[in-house]
Order: C-alpha cells, then sequence, then structure tokens
C-alpha cells in the first residue's frame, strides 16, 4: 500500500470551495466532516496512483504520481469533468492550464 503520509503543502481554498468540498466531496459520518480538503485530494491522488500498479510500477513511482496528481488538486489545477447530461455525475477529471478557485468569473 502507499503511503498515507500526506504531502505537507495546503491548499488555498476560497469560502464557497470549501463549502462546496464540504457538502459534496469530504468524507462524512452522518453530518460530521471526517476529512480536510487536504485529505480528499490525498485520497483521490493515491487511488489515481494505484492504476500505475497495472503497468508494473514500482511502488516508489506510485507514490511519485500520487505526489504529483496532489499537487495539480491542491494548486487548483486539476478539474473535475462534467457528467453527460444534469442528471449523470461527473465520469471524468483533467489538469487544466487554468486554476479554477483563483478564476474572477463565476
Amino acid at each position: 500500500m502507499l503511503s498515507d503520509t500526506r504531502p505537507s503543502k495546503v491548499g488555498k481554498w476560497t469560502e464557497p470551495a470549501l463549502r462546496v468540498l464540504r457538502e459534496r466531496y469530504l468524507t462524512r459520518k452522518g453530518d460530521e466532516v471526517l476529512e480536510t480538503p487536504e485529505e480528499m485530494c490525498w485520497r483521490v491522488a493515491l487511488s489515481i496512483a494505484q492504476a500505475e500498479e497495472r503497468y508494473g510500477r514500482s511502488r516508489a513511482a506510485m507514490q511519485e504520481v500520487a505526489s504529483a496528481f496532489y499537487d495539480l488538486m491542491v494548486d487548483g489545477y486539476f478539474l473535475r469533468g462534467r457528467g453527460t447530461s444534469s442528471s449523470t455525475p461527473p465520469a471524468t477529471c483533467f489538469p487544466s492550464a487554468i486554476p479554477w478557485r483563483r478564476s474572477s468569473t463565476p
């Protein structure tokens, strides 16, 4: 298993971003939020990196991939995709050259 210790980098989350994260993405137990945005990013980054195992990558290489994806997410360069209609959940995530939380447009 990959290291559960996440990198020390923290995100600069806006209040609206934190609200959406708390309401939709952070792990919960009932009404209690159990993780921080950074912990969520590390959880997702670890899941993404585990796919590298199928291609024979070493644990060290997988840890490197997890760290790279974590950095992208906390820096705001990894966006969730959209579903194919308003009734379907997001199907993809992708790196972006535009940091989403620093945008001046709504």
